[in-house]
């Protein structure tokens, strides 16, 4: 829905729920075509590369590895904090970490993404060793950040506006869907 629709309809109040966008990290090359966000490879074509890393080890980027390795992608996952997997369930967490290891995943922890080429990535370790990472695509999978872009086409109309979910601050499901409820009363 644009500013038009909104107009057309001349709603009493607007409640947003537009959701979040992958965020890309603050490096040299974030632009470039080898680059793909979680989102392009989901909802992408089977893939025709064969060499992938993956930038962000938490659930995201877990299961965008595993997704590319089973179809047959040489992968690396690139985390710069000491684990992987923060915030999954225990019980998750122990199987994914299997599936990885059986598809030989390499696991790059305390290593930080520095640069994104045409051919692959540098990145610095915990030792301050500079490394560089061969690949055909870098799959970004560091987290999301709220979808503003129609609140701010549509905040100088003078309606009550409401925003709910990731748009506002990116979190779960069950948050939103509370939130949603809490703001259903009021309104």
């Amino acid at each position: 829905m644009y500013e038009e629709d909104i107009r057309a309809e001349n709603p009493d109040v607007v409640v947003l729920a537009t959701g979040s966008l992958p965020a890309l990290p603050p490096v040299d090359g974030n632009d470039k075509d080898i680059v793909l966000t979680y989102e392009d490879v989901l909802n992408g074509d089977y893939p025709t590369y064969k060499k992938a890393v993956v930038i962000g080890g938490g659930p995201s980027g877990l299961e965008i590895a595993l997704h590319l390795a089973e179809y047959g992608c040489s992968m690396t996952i690139v985390e710069m904090l000491p684990k992987i997997g923060s915030g999954l369930e225990a019980m998750t967490k122990k199987i994914l970490l299997q599936k990885l290891k059986e598809h030989n995943v390499q696991i790059m922890t305390e290593t930080r993404l520095s640069k994104i080429e045409d051919d692959g990535v540098s990145v610095v370790d915990r030792d301050g060793m500079k490394l560089f990472i061969e690949a055909e695509k870098v799959v970004i999978a560091i987290g999301t950040r709220p979808d503003k872009i129609l609140y701010e086409k549509i905040k100088s109309l003078g309606y009550e506006i409401h925003q709910i979910g990731d748009c506002l601050e990116p979190g779960s499901a069950k948050t939103a869907i509370f939130e949603s409820a809490v703001l259903g009363r009021k309104i």
